[in-house]
């Protein structure tokens, strides 16, 4: 969940009623108008806010009121949510492609929402907005005819009768998938009753986003930015996203006049099979203070005019195999000492290893001493440098990932000094495309009335 600015958050505040709570805020890239700009959706426990952030402007959708949401847009990039009520559209939302995650989400919270507070359920198979019927040449609902689906194909077939009530379910055969391999699956739907449908699909999708807020000039402002990796689409039943939601509500009504348009999906339990190839390239799963790299998989079925059905799940990708850590080495010299640099050498080796691995970091440093001066300790860390970039600004933290300290007395000059360093993390290194992590392994010599020595090296994969 996006964090609210102060503006904002106060005129949220102003609006809210007794007990009512915050569930969930996406920020979008455009005002309400449709033009760029900065504008903010909030889900609380009783209703949909939508708010303008200079001046700051509220405008209410109650959740009572909101029988469905439509997504204009294919299933990856940028888009619109459009929130459907008994009288046709109540709001169009539109989003950019980094924020499309975070707009899928709140979707699903919206339906959680309105099914814990007991409002009316929307049964998918029945409604049809009073609007749209309208639209209808006779003014009468449209019967859905029970012709053919069009010929199943192998990876889309049908088992047997339905069991009570609509369900989506898929299963990954492995949540953890290498960069080069594939992501296979099942999806499982149980239909009870024949409908039109826009289709059954499966998405891959794979992102890197950053975000910050960062001080310029005296203001502090908000800094996106949002780079596809993979987005790979398999249509088990119907039309693809890109071919069905042109747009979306407007669909729909052409839906009522012509049924025809898209095919009916018989009742019925239903499996359907897709597998996906992870690409080559792609960098590690990495989600660290101001940068993100996430792979999703999700299916659903497309219904007009209602909520979707939807499953989805996070997947893991690692480096693939064959890529290793090569042993480094590292060396301080004395003679690139400074004021209060003491004349202390120092040099720092690493043992290689598969970045997959897990185990500890194994090393070892020497130091000469030929001033024998007093080293209180020495400090062994690994550390991890993570680079975001947005919209022309940057953004760095460093993370200390594990740590050991030698007292002074149990180390002696000249003598290849062994260590372990446990690596709790499961992120590996990597440079994307607006980001960067590296990691890192540092040995530094606390010396008596001198300045300190160190020397560091990073970890990168070949």
């Amino acid at each position: 969940m996006h964090a609210l600015p102060p503006k904002v958050e106060a005129a949220l505040a102003r609006r809210l009623g007794e007990s009512e709570r915050v569930l969930h805020a996406a920020i979008s890239s455009f005002r309400r108008d449709g033009t760029e700009g900065t504008s903010w959706v909030v889900l609380t426990t009783r209703a949909v806010h939508w708010i303008e952030d200079d001046p700051p402007t509220v405008n209410v959708v109650p959740l009572d009121g909101i029988i469905g949401v439509e997504f204009q847009g294919s299933s990856f990039g940028d888009g619109s949510m459009i929130l459907l009520g008994r009288s046709g559209t109540t709001a169009r939302i539109r989003f950019a492609s980094s924020s499309r995650a975070h707009f899928e989400e709140l979707t699903s919270l919206i339906r959680k929402e309105r099914d814990r507070r007991g409002g009316v359920r929307v049964d998918p198979f029945k409604y049809v907005p009073d609007e749209a019927l309208l639209m209808v040449e006779q003014g009468e609902p449209v019967e859905v005819p029970e012709h053919p689906a069009p010929t199943r194909r192998e990876y889309w077939v049908r088992e047997g009768p339905s069991s009570r009530g609509a369900s989506l379910r898929f299963s990954i055969e492995n949540h953890i998938v290498e960069a080069g391999s594939r992501v296979s699956g099942t999806v499982t739907l149980s239909w009870p009753r024949s409908r039109v449908v826009r289709g059954v699909r499966v998405v891959f999708t794979g992102a890197e986003e950053t975000s910050f807020r960062k001080a310029i000039g005296g203001q502090r402002g908000s800094y996106t930015e949002f780079v596809p990796i993979v987005g790979l689409e398999a249509a088990l039943f119907g039309a693809h996203s890109s071919d069905a939601l042109i747009p979306a509500f407007g669909d729909a009504l052409k839906t009522l006049v012509n049924p025809g348009r898209h095919p009916v999906l018989g009742e019925g339990r239903y499996r359907g099979h897709f597998s996906f190839p992870v690409p080559e390239t792609a960098p590690s799963s990495y989600r660290g203070a101001h940068a993100s790299i996430e792979y999703k998989v999700k299916a659903w079925v497309d219904i007009p005019l209602a909520f979707d059905l939807v499953d989805s799940t996070t997947l893991t990708v690692i480096p693939r195999q064959g890529l290793i850590w090569p042993a480094l080495r590292a060396r301080f010299r004395p003679e690139e000492r400074g004021l209060m640099q003491a004349p202390v050498g120092l040099r720092l080796q690493i043992e290689g290893r598969n970045p997959r691995h897990r185990g500890p970091i194994l090393g070892t440093f020497r130091f000469e001493n030929p001033n024998e001066k007093k080293i209180t300790g020495v400090l062994i860390s690994l550390f991890g440098i993570e680079t975001a970039r947005a919209q022309g600004r940057t953004e760095q933290a460093t993370v200390l990932l594990s740590t050991k300290r030698l007292g002074g007395r149990v180390v002696r000059p000249g003598v290849d000094i062994p260590f372990r360093l446990p690596d709790p993390t499961s992120a590996g290194a990597f440079a994307g495309s607006i980001s960067s992590y590296d990691i890192g392994v540092k040995v530094e010599l606390e010396v008596d009335w001198a300045k300190n020595v160190q020397c560091h090296v990073f970890l990168r994969a070949q």
